[in-house]
């Protein structure tokens, strides 16, 4: 750490990168003194391979350095190897707070725990991430955070999303929203559809816009029953989301804001599998109660659900309109990504109305 009046610098050094690099440079140098060295004998072959890892572990060694300057106003995060480098800058005047990010994307063990990233929470709600990664057992990433707030005047929650976090996000929401309101009319309007009513809602999750249809007129109580539209010929199985378990279903549906009281007893929740022959290719399911979603994925709304991947097949190229539904306690929603337009919203807005009454809701 390196800490002047106007300047705060934190550097980490691949050490480890550097270390393993001699060593293959010194393995290599041991087989220079073998007087039957030929160009085609095996040792000239891994000669070549000793020199060549050696000396990319120690050219590609990257310094990750996090920067703050008062003189500029200017938090940078960057990192530099002899062979190549890169940063991002954001301004002091535009950070709500510093805050560690957990990496949730694979990678840790039970033994060694999660990883965790400082980053630069932008007052519209986006975060800007350092590139380092620390393990959880590093005390120097709790020191840093903390001496960069002071350094720059802000603040920040690591066990949630509360002080200037919560202003961030907040202001983030409301100006999603007014833009949304822009498109298709208040949000404080109530719309019914074919008897069932709803309303459109706009949050702002990670500095993201995230729709969402909601109607009163279901409500499951006491568990919950969440699907998220599958890739057109990811398989049935889902590909690498099912392989990689709970955790990804968890991190899907925060993106959404399903939590808290929408998807109780979560943490006794299980892939739901296998599907109907008519789902499995186009959703994947995560409950809390396998007998109640089974109950709700009856033959009416599986067909209903079906029809609508048939003609809203999801590819790499439309990922915004994935759909993610949820039947909660609280009700009834259907979510996409990004802010809707009236023509996607009228279809979203019958395919909720359908949803309610296969579940003998309003008729």
């Amino acid at each position: 750490m390196d800490n002047q009046n106007s300047r705060l610098n934190f550097r980490q050094y691949p050490i480890a990168n550097w270390i393993i690099g001699i060593i293959f440079l010194a393995l290599a140098a041991t087989h220079l003194t073998d007087l039957s060295l030929g160009p085609e004998s095996f040792n000239f072959i891994l000669l070549i391979l000793e020199v060549a890892i050696g000396l990319f572990l120690i050219l590609a060694g990257s310094i990750m350095i996090i920067s703050a300057d008062r003189t500029t106003q200017i938090l940078t995060f960057s990192y530099r190897s002899l062979l190549r480098g890169s940063k991002k800058q954001v301004s002091f005047a535009e950070i709500a707070g510093i805050q560690l990010e957990r990496n949730i994307s694979g990678g840790s063990s039970r033994r060694t725990g999660p990883t965790y990233r400082i980053a630069a929470v932008r007052k519209d709600g986006q975060s800007v991430p350092s590139y380092f990664f620390f393990s959880n057992r590093s005390k120097n990433k709790d020191q840093i955070v903390e001496k960069l707030r002071a350094f720059i005047g802000v603040g920040g929650d690591d066990t949630g999303f509360g002080g200037p976090l919560q202003a961030a996000s907040q202001m983030a929401r409301q100006r999603y929203q007014e833009q949304q309101e822009g498109i298709t009319g208040s949000e404080a309007e109530q719309h019914v559809t074919d008897g069932v009513h709803w309303t459109l809602e706009t949050r702002a999750f990670g500095g993201m816009p995230v729709s969402r249809w909601h109607s009163l007129d279901f409500k499951c109580g006491g568990n919950f029953l969440y699907l998220i539209q599958n890739l057109e010929g990811q398989g049935a199985q889902g590909g690498l989301i099912a392989a990689m378990g709970k955790m990804v279903y968890k991190t899907s549906m925060s993106l959404y804001g399903f939590s808290g009281d929408l998807t109780p007893n979560e943490n006794h929740a299980e892939v739901l599998a296998p599907l109907d022959p008519q789902l499995e290719n186009n959703f994947l399911a995560y409950t809390s109660d396998s007998s109640l979603a089974r109950q709700i994925l009856n033959q009416l709304a599986i067909k209903t659900l079906a029809a609508w991947a048939q003609s809203h097949s999801l590819t790499k190229n439309n990922r915004s309109d994935q759909l993610a539904v949820l039947f909660s306690p609280e009700g009834l929603y259907l979510a996409t990504t990004g802010l809707t337009n009236p023509e996607f919203l009228d279809e979203a807005a019958k395919l909720g109305a359908e949803l309610v009454k296969t579940q003998g809701g309003v008729r």
